[in-house]
């Protein structure tokens, strides 16, 4: 079964968790100088399981994007990627003793990064209509107030 279409469950996402767990946990050691044994295959291994979890959950992300962004089609490709940075935060903070599934806590995560940034798009685009629209005022309260030699000078 291709990985990006991967529905884990919980036994294999507690499983791949400890794996990931493990495997921080030992470059952890390498880094202190730990001249253990077999500290490199647990590095691999937890960064094989990182990539499982992350991949069996990149289609959660694309889902989230797609139901949020139907408003504004040119936001998808940023909720996407505040989605992708969401889910590797949920990665490294799931805890896989709590009893929740890792797509349950990538759920929350991910549409709460995703809702913050459509907020803050909306107050962006919000604060800069009034200010074009001041902008636009001065302007045009400023050029009757010109000197009308200024005018034959320009043209």
């Amino acid at each position: 079964m291709n990985n990006a279409m991967e529905r884990l469950d919980a036994d294999t996402e507690c499983d791949l968790a400890r794996q990931l767990e493990a495997g921080v946990y030992a470059q952890y050691l390498l880094d202190q100088g730990s001249g253990r044994l077999g500290l490199g295959q647990i590095v691999r291994q937890g960064a094989q399981a990182r990539e499982r979890l992350w991949l069996a959950n990149t289609g959660l992300v694309a889902m989230l994007a797609r139901r949020y962004g139907r408003r504004d089609p040119d936001i998808e490709a940023d909720l996407v990627q505040e989605g992708q940075l969401a889910l590797a935060d949920c990665l490294m903070r799931y805890d896989w003793r709590r009893g929740w599934r890792l797509s349950t806590m990538a759920w929350h995560w991910i549409k709460h990064r995703m809702v913050k940034v459509m907020t803050a798009r909306s107050h962006w685009e919000h604060r800069t209509t009034p200010a074009r629209d001041q902008l636009a005022e001065h302007v045009a309260v400023s050029v009757p107030d010109a000197d009308p030699d200024l005018g034959a000078l320009l043209s």
